[in-house]
Order: structure tokens, then sequence, then C-alpha cells
């Protein structure tokens, strides 16, 4: 499944190693890390099915009441083989995290790690 984005996990490493400095303005997160953290709590359902979005376009919601909208403007915007509907969740879920990220934002693991070449190993989100 999450093979076919190992060529721009390397891309992102290759600038990394290029210009190191940048590690510190473009950090990594993950959409159901975003999405637990914004609930409280682990989402139930899968995206990929109805109850899922929903229960992920709630969340959300409760958040950035403009969620549903911007959803469903992106639903006639795009094609679902371009945009899987549940991408555009998984977006909406990483903005709306990162609009919190400048007062408050979590880095898993706490303590930095680093990989071999020296590449910040992390997911961040942030917190209301």
């Amino acid at each position: 499944m999450s093979y076919s984005i190992i060529p721009k996990i390397r891309n992102v490493d290759e600038y990394f190693l290029k210009y190191p400095k940048i590690q510190n303005r473009i950090r990594e997160t993950h959409p159901e890390v975003c999405f637990c953290a914004l609930s409280e709590s682990p989402m139930i359902y899968s995206k990929k099915k109805r109850k899922g979005r929903e229960e992920r376009i709630h969340v959300l919601e409760k958040v950035f009441p403009l969620s549903r909208e911007i959803y469903e403007k992106c639903l006639t915007e795009f094609k679902r083989k371009v945009v899987p509907k549940d991408d555009i969740l998984d977006a909406l879920a990483a903005a709306i995290s990162a609009k919190f990220a400048h007062k408050n934002l979590i880095s898993i693991p706490e303590e930095e790690q680093r990989d071999s070449k020296g590449i910040r190993m992390e997911i961040v989100y942030g917190r209301q």
C-alpha cells in the first residue's frame, strides 16, 4: 500500500540531505494521528467507508466549521481517480492540525531521533 510513495520519500530525503536546515521547517505528519489528536481518541470506522468519512468530517467540523463545505467543494472540483475522498479528508486533517502547531506542536517520539543519514525521524501534529 505505501510502496507507491517510496519515490516521493526518497525525493524528500534527497532534499533534506542537500538542504539540512530545511528540516526545521518541513515536518512529517500522519492524518490518523491528527484525527486522533483532534478527537482525543482513535477513529472507529475505516476512512474508506461512508461511516468513517462522516466520523472524520464530524471531528474536523468541531474544530473548523467550514470542513464539510471544503470537503464537498473538493468532491465536485476533482475526479475521484485523481483525488480519492479519503485523501481530501487526510489533507484537511493535516492542515487543521498545522493550524494549532504554532502554539502546541507535539512530536512522536518526544526525544529527537535521526536515521543513519542524519534525517529526523518523527511524526508531528498540532493540538488545540
